[in-house]
């Protein structure tokens, strides 16, 4: 629980439109106060000392408080006003329930392991944001590190802004001095890469439970961020590199977020950001001299956020891409690491609301949405939409999953049992429905692109170890088996159609024990591997032009995203909060995500960068896990 105090006498009972309920922090330039707004959610307003803040600063946090509004990703604190009261500006931030880095370490002692990872690229993702909308946070330091139900988010952003950037430096509390860059210490204003060295003296702090920079004293600190070099032994190979990149003495030799980021979610050696349309490549002349840093050593390999993230819908594909090649086991591409640029156009806004019959879900849409929501099984019953409208009818019967050919002609219902298995295809525009047989250990159904043909994978034993698929023939009515060996050679997961509509893939286990994928035609035989790129994340693995695809990372948890033809890592995408699902892809440069954090739970479009943004559907908790969903282009 956040400790507060109880507002005293000279305290207002009102800040502009909001009711102050207690009082969190003072200090000698600012008041941090507990406060309603309007509709009774919780705020927290930072309203500056008298005196402190003249009309130049009024104007300063005005600008800063527009930029900092535009902020959205999960892992930082909203701001969300300002103003000015009594001649003293204020600014409003969303209040988060929680407790600081720095009490839970004091408490609970060091972070190590995949709370550590995790707490590197929330943080990470965090200033990410904040400097591609052209604001440094300017004062990072495990006090503004908070832990809460929902994750890690980072606090202070607004408070950087609202303080005059003239302060003393001596009034400074030393745990506070010990995270500000050598150029901060000599008066340079907050930019960002002020903000990657106190994000890696943050990260040692978690790491180790001590201040990197701390003498004791105002000028021993100084000198220590001015000279030393801290331990980074607390921390493993794979955030070593990247913290002792951003600990540079110069500004200049410390990375970008964006190019941090993509390192530590990625735990591989291969490329990123290559000829994708939100990236560019930097000058092969000039690639930097803290990526030459970050890349040497046989140990060059960054580690993701551990988590689970697993697929129930499929996005419609539109495009080709190129038919795997002869077979081989295809060679790890060479090292590339490239950095992102701004994001591409957000999808529109949601214009319609749509309420599905059967559960509590509700459908944001917009008629330029590349498709819609057709079908849907919940426990009772299977639901189907009629083409061109907002109306599900019940298809009459129960299924254990459904799946919407990507043309919107029809829908696959699966039915089996311990001896039998059933599809049965239903028309989406009136007709005669057929059944047909399929083994009893068939499941997960996925449309060609075309929507001519559908593929189940077939499985044993408890853990569902593929061992082959069946393919049904629309036109034809019938099915065929195709056996493979994947059960013998540590295949796992199910079998995801690549573009072309000729060839399949499937996950399996690496010598490392690590995770890649197996290419094979429809007859079963191999035509490749790319044993480096993780797990493929869910049915439709595959984005719409088909020339990327989406795993989980190598280490589990965070998206990657590969270049189909060659295996090339472009993104990561830092999904950082627990029980989050990859449900496949918007548009090119956008996925669908699941955020289960509060109920209801939120099918959410995210960047490349994972910064949330346009809300496609909630769903109630109670009726999410026995929903399966699938989308057509109507």
């Amino acid at each position: 629980m956040t400790e507060t105090v109880s507002l005293g006498r000279s305290d207002p009972r009102e800040i502009g439109e909001y009711t102050l309920v207690a009082r969190l922090h003072e200090d000698d330039q600012v008041c941090v106060y507990l406060a309603d707004d309007r509709s009774g959610e919780r705020v927290e307003v930072v309203w500056l000392r008298e005196g402190v803040g003249g009309d130049e600063d009024s104007t300063r946090i005005t600008e800063a408080t527009t930029k900092l509004a535009s902020v959205s990703v999960s892992s930082i604190a909203q701001t969300i006003a300002s103003g000015v009261q009594d001649g003293r500006p204020y600014v409003v931030v969303e209040h988060v329930e929680g407790v600081s880095l720095r009490a839970a370490v004091e408490r609970s002692g060091p972070q190590s392991g995949a709370a550590l990872h995790r707490l590197a690229i929330s943080t990470m993702t965090a200033l990410v944001a904040l400097h591609q909308a052209g604001v440094a946070h300017g004062d990072l330091h495990p006090g503004n590190v908070l832990l809460g139900p929902d994750g890690v988010r980072v606090a202070g952003a607004a408070m950087a802004r609202v303080v005059p950037s003239g302060g003393d430096m001596a009034t400074r509390a030393l745990t506070s001095l010990a995270y500000l860059s050598p150029e901060r210490l000599g008066g340079t204003g907050a930019e960002p890469p002020g903000d990657m060295f106190a994000w890696a003296a943050t990260l040692v702090f978690a790491a180790t439970g001590h201040d990197p920079f701390e003498g004791g004293s105002t000028s021993a600190t100084i000198n220590r961020v001015l000279r030393d070099q801290p331990d980074l032994t607390a921390l493993d190979e794979h955030l070593r590199m990247v913290a002792a990149a951003c600990l540079s003495k110069d500004p200049a030799d410390r990375p970008e977020a964006a190019d941090a980021l993509l390192g530590l979610v990625g735990h591989t050696l291969l490329p990123v950001g290559v000829d994708l349309p939100v990236y560019t490549e930097p000058s092969a002349a000039n690639p930097g001299v803290w990526r030459r840093r970050l890349l040497t050593g046989a140990g060059a390999v960054l580690i993701a956020v551990a988590g689970t993230l697993g697929g129930h819908f499929a996005a419609a594909r539109s495009g080709q891409a190129a038919a795997p090649p002869a077979p081989r086991v295809s060679p790890t591409p060479s090292l590339n690491l490239t950095a992102t640029v701004p994001r591409p156009a957000a999808p529109p806004p949601a214009t319609t609301k749509v309420a599905a019959p059967g559960l509590d879900m509700t459908l944001h849409e917009n008629p330029a949405d590349p498709w819609r929501f057709a079908a849907y099984r919940t426990s009772k019953v299977s639901y189907m939409r009629t083409p061109g409208t907002a109306e599900f009818t019940s298809a009459g019967m129960v299924s254990d999953d459904v799946a919407a050919s990507p043309d919107g002609m029809w829908v696959a219902l699966l039915t089996t049992t311990k001896k039998t298995g059933t599809v049965t295809f239903v028309p989406r525009t009136g007709g005669e429905r057929f059944t047909v047989a399929v083994p009893p250990s068939a499941y997960r159904p996925t449309w060609d692109p075309r929507g001519t043909r559908l593929m189940f994978t077939l499985h044993s034993g408890e853990k569902k170890v593929p061992t082959g698929f069946v393919l049904v023939d629309v036109a034809g009515r019938s099915a065929a088996e195709v056996d493979t060996d994947d059960e013998k050679r540590r295949g796992e997961g199910y079998y995801v159609w690549l573009p072309d509509g000729a060839h399949v893939a499937v996950s399996y286990q690496t010598e490392d024990d690590d995770y890649g994928m197996r290419f094979r035609d429809l007859t079963g035989k191999e035509i490749r591997t790319m044993d480096w790129v993780g797990y493929i994340a869910g049915r439709r693995s595959f984005s719409p032009s088909g020339k990327q695809f989406t795993t989980l990372c190598p280490s589990g948890g965070t998206l990657c995203v590969w270049e189909a033809d060659t295996g090339v890592r472009r993104a990561s995408i830092a999904i950082t909060y627990v029980g989050s699902e990859f449900w496949g892809w918007y548009d090119e440069n956008h996925v669908v995500v699941l955020d289960p954090r509060k109920d209801p739970y939120k099918l959410v479009v995210v960047d490349m960068l994972g910064r949330p943004g346009r809300v496609l559907a909630t769903v109630a908790k109670k009726d999410y896990s026995d929903l399966y969903m699938s989308v057509a282009k109507r």
